[in-house]
């Protein structure tokens, strides 16, 4: 397969950006095999879902006011879409409401508290988003398990407040440790797993490390090719 010969052209002295953008080119089939095994494997996910399901509230509260949250939601969504900051004013409504009628133990009242996070940090107000996302942690960690994928989700939101502050190295450093607890956790081919990996190459691609990033790429479509060999033998 293409993508396992990455790591010999880089040896070679290929240009980087050539290399990743073969990586990727090659890795394409990989991701198709990978969604495959995922969707046999979504079964065995079901525990978290059941789980998080337990700690939503919304189905538990009065049909209008049900009307009244998805109101609110979508205004805000509508207004972090379009770039305007009242969307912080409006999510805080929303956290608000959250806490009111649903309760502080609630998994809308963490998930929109870290919505919140991700619009401060869009407006460069990085210390409140970070604050936000570090609440949201302990919060989710509480309600659902310190590893639950959601919390390990978050947590890596705070790579990307490493990112704002120029600490790359910190952000992949997080990022990587966080991936390795989810391929121990739930296997290297999981939505989580994957969604780690690509922020990783993501955030070596944006600094101009496209070289590893390409390695790590082909490494990983490497790992999956070997397990879909075993998967389908």
């Amino acid at each position: 397969m293409p993508m396992l010969v990455v790591g010999s052209a880089l040896l070679f002295g290929q240009d980087w950006s050539t290399t990743y953008q073969s990586a990727l080119t090659g890795a394409a089939q990989i991701d198709a095999i990978e969604r495959q095994i995922e969707r046999e494997l979504l079964p065995s996910l079901a525990p978290s879902a059941v789980q998080e399901a337990s700690a939503r509230k919304l189905g538990t509260i009065d049909p209008e006011l049900q009307t009244v949250w998805t109101a609110l939601t979508e205004e805000t969504d509508a207004l972090y879409r379009e770039g305007s900051l009242e969307a912080i004013s409006a999510q805080q409504g929303v956290i608000d409401f959250a806490a009111d009628f649903l309760g502080v133990e609630s998994l809308e009242y963490w998930q929109s508290k870290l919505y919140l996070g991700q619009m401060l940090l869009a407006a460069s107000e990085t210390d409140s988003a970070a604050m936000l996302f570090s609440e949201s942690v302990e919060g989710l960690g509480k309600l659902l398990g310190a590893w639950h994928p959601l919390v390990i989700e978050s947590r890596a939101e705070l790579a990307q407040v490493s990112v704002a502050r120029g600490e790359t190295a910190e952000a992949v450093r997080l990022l990587e440790s966080l991936m390795a607890r989810s391929i121990d956790d739930h296997g290297l081919i999981h939505p989580l797993s994957k969604t780690l990996a690509n922020r990783v190459e993501a955030i070596q691609v944006a600094t101009g490390r496209g070289q590893e990033a390409a390695l790590v790429r082909s490494k990983r479509c490497e790992s999956i090719a070997q397990l879909a060999s075993e998967w389908f033998s």
